[in-house]
Order: C-alpha cells, then structure tokens, then sequence
C-alpha cells in the first residue's frame, strides 16, 4: 500500500523551511530539517517533455517548440519531440521527466501504456490542444467538415474521439483560447490557458525590422 503521507512531507517541510527561515537561522545548522535530507530542500526547476503529435509543420512550432523554449528561457530542462507514429512513441525518456506534455495526440496503445506508467510515478501529464478537436459531439459546427463524405465525416469522428480519450486520461489541460479551455472543464478536467505565441527567431527578426523601420511595427 502506498503510504499518502510520504508525497507531501517535501512540500510540507519546505514550506515551514521557507515561512520559518528566521527562526530556523537562529540555530547551528543541521544535515536535516525535521527529519528530511536539506539538499532535497534546495528548490530545483522543473523538467517538461513535449510530445508532438500533429505532423503539421507551423502548429508545432508555435504549440511545442516555442514551448520548449519559453521553458528554457525560464530555466528549466525541456525536451520536444515529434511523435507522428504510434512507432515513434518511446516510453523510456519520456518517463525521466517531471511533466509530460502531449500536444495533439490521439490514444493509441503505447500511450495508453505511457500515460499509466507516469501516473503511477506521480509524473504529471499535460493534454495541449489548440483546437476543438476532442468533441465529436460539435462535429457537424465544423464547416471544413460538412464539405466532407459520409465516410471521411465518420472517420474524423473517430479520431475526435481518440484525442478525447487522450484528455480524459491526462491529469491536466492546457488550450490555446479561453473557450477551449471552458470545453475541456465541461469535462471535469482542470484546464488553463496558454496562449499561442512567437519564439525567439521570429522575435529577434521583428527587434531587427522594428530598428530598421524605428517604429512600432504591427502586423
């Protein structure tokens, strides 16, 4: 049986190491404090692992690798990586990982089995989408859709549903627009709002045309 209590004396004892570090100072140091390892105090960044699953060139750029470097501009460890095959879906490194981001992935076996193995380790799995793509219920609202046969419309349908499994099993949900995020909490998911953006090649390329041009440049 897993012993609860275990998972949260590190925030519990860094959270009196921090509100109490007056006191704390006060006394020669010790190896521990309250019984815990001081070194596992030290505050330490987070390290994310960004899946991609959409072969669409420009939405993972902007959804997953201008992530990855908004994370490693913060400081943190951060890896993307472009899983378009359920062939390409490698367990092993993705588990070394402290979040697990899954940008447009449908489920599939591997994931499945992925998703279960973070879980049990505590690893928090993140759902990303920057589209509504996870209810098939509002396929009919989709007018690119409506221009497709009976077939392909039944067949989109079913990856619709592929990707809501996906969210349903992650722990967590992360949209590109307040909407979406509002569709994902409908299914009791906890979901936040990150919004699409630039990344450092293109910003620096917009510095260097707005000090060309020596105004504000709007687009």
């Amino acid at each position: 049986m897993l012993n609860v209590t275990n998972l949260f004396e590190l925030d519990l004892v860094r959270h009196f190491h921090e509100r109490f570090g007056v006191l704390r100072d006060r006394f020669e140091p010790q190896e521990t404090l309250f019984g815990v390892d001081r070194r596992k105090l030290e505050k330490r960044k987070t390290s994310f692992f960004i899946a991609s699953g959409c072969p669409i060139a420009t939405t993972t750029l902007y959804r997953a690798q201008y992530l990855q470097e908004q994370l490693q501009s913060l400081g943190h460890r951060a890896r993307m990586v472009e899983w378009f095959a359920e062939c390409g879906i490698h367990l092993d490194e993705a588990l070394t990982y402290d979040v697990i981001v899954l940008y447009r992935l449908p489920m599939s076996k591997p994931l499945r089995t992925l998703i279960a193995q973070a879980q049990e380790r505590l690893i928090r799995v993140v759902f990303d989408s920057d589209d509504l793509i996870f209810e098939p219920e509002l396929i009919d609202q989709h007018r690119a859709v409506r221009n497709l046969s009976p077939d392909d419309q039944q067949l989109h349908a079913a990856g619709m549903r592929r990707y809501l499994e996906t969210l349903e099993a992650c722990d967590t949900v992360v949209t590109a627009t307040p909407l979406l995020a509002e569709f994902a909490r409908r299914r009791a998911k906890p979901a936040y709002v990150h919004r699409t953006r630039h990344g450092g090649e293109m910003n620096a390329l917009a510095q260097k045309t707005r000090s060309r041009l020596g105004k504000r440049v709007s687009v």
